[in-house]
């Protein structure tokens, strides 16, 4: 706790603080901004669904009362009822293009999990790596180790297996 006052009120941070400080109000400021975006995409999708619901209801209001009416034939009803179903599914498939777009804008990967992975790959760039010769040496090298082991102790089992057969 003591550490942390003093880091706080120390002028003189390092460029790593600095940087890091940075990127934490960076952070704050993308969520806030996410946060507001979901809140409206929620309110848009909750209003087309509501909109859905409300036009089904109308539908089967609409084709009671068309069935009820003894003047409209059966070819006018149904135009009529594949012309409702059309405009229904096309009320669906609008809310579901609004889904899909809103889920391909929200970002998968948090800016701290990329600002470590952009470490980890620093990190890598850094090491030296074996070579194919040297990682063909060691492998040939652990082989012959394994056989040698295998070996002593195959002739530990032939030979208690030949006391024990007497």
């Amino acid at each position: 706790m003591v550490n942390d006052k003093k880091q706080k009120s120390n002028k003189y941070l390092t460029y790593q603080d600095q940087e890091y400080e940075r990127n934490l109000l960076l952070e704050k400021e993308r969520k806030q901004q996410k946060k507001i975006l979901a809140q409206q995409a929620y309110q848009q999708l909750d209003l087309n669904k509501k909109l859905i619901k409300k036009a089904k209801n109308d539908q089967k209001l609409i084709l009671r009362l068309l069935k009820e009416d003894k003047s409209i034939s059966k070819t006018q009803f149904n135009t009529h009822r594949l012309e409702l179903k059309n405009t229904i599914d096309q009320m669906v498939d609008e809310y579901y293009e609004l889904l899909e777009q809103y889920s391909v804008d929200f970002e998968k990967i948090s800016f701290k999990l990329k600002r470590w992975l952009y470490g980890i790959n620093k990190e890598i760039r850094r090491t030296t790596w074996a070579s194919k010769r040297s990682v063909i040496i060691s492998l040939i090298i652990v082989i012959v180790i394994v056989l040698i082991l295998a070996a002593i102790f195959f002739g530990i089992d032939t030979g208690f297996y030949k006391l024990s057969a007497k």
